[in-house]
């Protein structure tokens, strides 16, 4: 654990920060709130990774299955807000205060955001704790197998974006007892774990769903938390003011776990908070935005010709040099939500909007603070089944075999299998039960539901008019080609010409 204590003193001097102010005393709860409320669990993609995705263990694969390759894509650990919500949380209080006397209630009049400027965006030492565990549970799932054993057999990419990198150099640290990161490509560039700002196409969106929903909703929650702060005189808090607090809540919970700020709300209201920013993600990032899936066109390229892989025959000499076994990306929430859609998960057959029933909204799958907490993680395990077994004497209908063994995957989001409608459960009628109780899908049922998103011409999808660098252009199959590195770094490029270089 040395080197989690050198990466934790780094932060600690880098972005030091006074210790936060004692929390006041919690307020009488109003009779709404007099049940307990795991406000963590509600906080949207600002929220902590759940304790309960931890909990149990997953679908036992048959036993002719051996697993055979993994992917990880990983959202990096708990960061402090951008530095533009620092700002606007700061201003917030700036207003309470310059509002002396009438602010009445002690938990407002109290109230600080103590982070500095600085620190926007970047990874806080939880955030560091946070990839350390996934680590831990990662060998805990698969250091049986073997493919998380030996450096040189993984291949660890990560954006260019200090909190992204600082992530994997924590899980490797912790992996490995060796920080590394194989490959890093400059953001704008960057099409497998960056697209949504390497994709021209991918526009800023305006007149979001959640933006609707707010104004719609929280004119209320402004008006009671004017009366119980004390501005009985104008202006009072506006829709964007109640925004600003739930941030401020958010923040202080991941990060120094108080919760005094969050306490003020009506549990109604926080899931009202947590419903408009569902509603934002799903609009940006849904089936409902038509860049969304072929975003991962680039990603999903690599990932599929990796597990082609698997079984493929090879030359002795390529069996000199080993191809690797685990390849773990990590990177952001715009990486994540785009790959969720493309895979068919946490699908809303007839979509979300703000003017759905409370009902329906209540029912909703489509739930950020589950699907992209800070350190969320999808792993793609991809298994090499045999075909000999007696419980398992041939493949399904329609799917193809590579000497004798087939090959199979799932999905495992935060550490529970995940559904892939378009998948996982359309095995033929005379499929393995085996394989359909574990949620095993074939490649090659993989490969169909994709055939959008692979193979594609990524920068032609996005109206790029500059090259960008991903699995799907001859960057993409370059990297391939490569099998092991010899010591780490495999590449490092943080831009084209230094690309070239490498390659060359």
């Amino acid at each position: 654990m040395r080197w989690l204590a050198v990466l934790v003193a780094c932060l600690a001097a880098a972005f030091a920060r006074p210790a936060p102010a004692t929390p006041p005393p919690p307020p009488t709860p109003t009779p709404t709130q007099q049940q307990p409320f795991a406000y963590a669990e509600h906080l949207g993609s600002k929220a902590p990774y759940p304790a309960d995705a931890v909990a149990g263990g997953l679908p036992a694969v048959p036993s002719s299955c051996t697993l055979a390759q993994l992917h990880l894509v990983a959202r990096h650990g708990t960061r402090f807000p951008t530095g533009s919500r620092i700002k606007t949380m700061k201003r917030f209080v700036a207003m309470l205060r310059a509002r002396g006397d009438q602010v009445s209630h002690p938990t407002f009049k109290n109230l600080s955001v103590p982070y500095d400027d600085a620190l926007g965006g970047e990874l806080a030492q939880q955030g560091l704790a946070d990839m350390a565990r996934m680590a831990v549970r990662a060998k805990r799932a698969y250091g049986p197998s073997g493919l998380l054993s030996d450096p040189a057999l993984v291949l660890v990419q990560a954006t260019n974006v200090t909190r992204a990198r600082l992530s994997a150099m924590a899980f490797t640290g912790e992996l490995f007892n060796l920080s590394k990161v194989d490959l890093l490509v400059d953001e704008s560039k960057d099409a497998d774990l960056r697209p949504h700002r390497s994709c021209s196409a991918f526009g800023k969106h305006s007149n979001l769903q959640g933006g609707i929903w707010r104004k719609a909703r929280f004119a209320k929650i402004a008006a009671r938390l004017s009366s119980l702060i004390g501005l009985t005189s104008p202006p009072s808090l506006k829709v964007k003011d109640v925004t600003t607090l739930f941030d401020i809540c958010a923040a202080a919970t991941t990060l120094d776990g108080d919760t005094a700020i969050c306490r003020e709300f009506v549990n109604d209201e926080f899931e009202m908070f947590e419903i408009g920013e569902d509603l934002d993600k799903y609009d940006e990032f849904g089936p409902r935005t038509p860049y969304s899936s072929a975003m991962m066109c680039s990603l999903l390229t690599g990932v599929t010709q990796q597990m082609r892989q698997v079984g493929a025959m090879e030359s002795a000499a390529d069996q000199e040099t080993p191809r690797a076994k685990a390849f773990l990306r990590f990177g952001h929430a715009e990486t994540l939500l785009p790959l969720v859609t493309a895979l068919d998960l946490f699908d809303e057959p007839f979509g979300l909007n703000a003017t759905d029933s409370d009902t329906k909204l209540a029912k909703r799958k489509y739930i950020a603070s589950k699907i992209v907490p800070f350190a969320a993680n999808i792993w793609l395990e991809v298994y090499s089944c045999g075909l000999n077994s007696p419980t398992d004497p041939g493949p399904p209908a329609g799917i193809s075999s590579h000497a004798q063994t087939t090959t199979m995957l799932r999905a495992v989001v935060n550490g529970k299998v995940a559904k892939m409608p378009g998948c996982s459960d359309q095995l033929p009628a005379d499929g393995h039960a085996q394989h359909k109780k574990a949620h095993l899908c074939s490649l090659d049922r993989f490969e169909a539901m994709l055939h959008k998103d692979i193979g594609c011409n990524f920068d032609k999808v996005c109206n790029n008019t500059d090259t960008t660098l991903g699995s799907w252009n001859d960057f993409g199959r370059s990297l391939h080609a490569h099998r092991v590195a010899a010591k780490p770094p495999l590449l490092v490029l943080e831009n084209e010409p230094q690309m070239v270089d490498v390659l060359q």
